[in-house]
């Protein structure tokens, strides 16, 4: 039971599990549950939905940064050199080459990633949308009284399905080779638990008592008294 985390298929499985996420919390509606009577926002799961896509991107990017992978922005070829240029990856071949300038790339990784993900909100003006009819993952709309930057969370996800299912399908080679792997996360020591090896015996003992299924390995543990 206690096999060797291989951070390569943890990885590819991770994407898949935060899909998987993602779309119950698109697919989930606030009305439909009590909890959410007195809630002024009615709809889906935006936020986490939205947290998740962007961790996937973040991701997708971060296995590109200095390994001489570029995309055009502006019709000027950029490389993926820093933490902050990840979500350069939109437009690439993974997200259909989006096309998106450096303003709505910048919009996309300060005002709605690093906030959502750090502070669980957005800026004034920005706004977060469900509309499958829409084709635009991103776009600056003239409202009554101030213009509103839009996130499409319909368009994100779908970019984002077709994004994992092409990089999944090229994943082993670009992770091994990756500076993210190579230069940062192989090296760091895991001091509070002692390692990856002992975290991973720790885990993955069978006399646990909680229902895990621990990503990038091959089991799922059961509860000692399952009756399945």
């Amino acid at each position: 039971m206690n096999e060797k985390l291989d951070f390569n298929d943890l990885s590819r499985e991770a994407l898949n599990e935060v899909l998987e996420a993602v779309e119950q919390c698109i697919l989930y509606r606030k009305e439909e549950h009590e909890q959410w009577v007195d809630s002024r926002f009615p709809g889906c799961l935006g936020i986490p939905a939205a947290i998740l896509l962007f961790s996937i991107a973040d991701a997708i990017g971060s296995y590109h940064r200095n390994n001489g992978f570029k995309v055009v922005i502006a019709g000027k070829s950029q490389a993926i050199n820093n933490t902050a240029k990840h979500l350069y990856v939109f437009n690439s071949k993974f997200y259909g080459y989006q096309e998106l300038t450096c303003v709505e790339l910048n919009v996309l990784y300060y005002n709605y990633r690093s906030i959502l993900t750090h502070n669980l909100g957005l800026p004034d003006s920005h706004i977060l949308i469900l509309d499958p009819t829409g084709n635009k993952l991103i776009e600056k709309k003239q409202g009554p009284q101030n213009n509103n930057w839009v996130l499409n969370l319909n368009v994100f996800f779908n970019l984002t399905k077709k994004a994992v299912e092409m990089f999944l399908s090229e994943s082993k080679e670009i992770i091994e080779n990756s500076s993210a792997v190579k230069d940062e996360i192989t090296k760091k020591e895991t001091n509070l638990f002692g390692g990856i090896d002992t975290i991973d015996q720790t885990y993955n003992s069978t006399s646990s008592n909680d229902h895990v299924s621990p990503s990038g390995t091959n089991h799922t543990i059961l509860p000692t008294n399952s009756a399945y």
